[in-house]
């Protein structure tokens, strides 16, 4: 039997630029935008150690960076 997983509302305030671009990858993947944000915060979330080191950068296929890449964005 599948094991169900129920999901979390979470309401949150973004730019509107995001909303824009959250759309944008919703037509394009055809996935709802909780599952948009699912992925891009597991992503992130693989990058950095328990105090918040970032220790490796994932690429966009969901792997560890080849090139050893340990710099991320500075909004972060």
């Amino acid at each position: 039997m599948p094991v169900c997983r129920r999901r979390s509302h979470l309401t949150m305030t973004v730019h509107p630029d995001t909303m824009v671009r959250l759309d944008q990858l919703r037509n394009t993947y055809r996935l709802p935008v909780g599952q948009i944000v699912d992925k891009l915060v597991l992503a992130l979330h693989r990058c950095v150690d328990p105090e918040g080191k970032i220790v490796s950068l994932t690429c966009v296929n969901g792997e560890v960076c080849r090139f050893g890449r340990k710099d991320g964005p500075e909004v972060l």
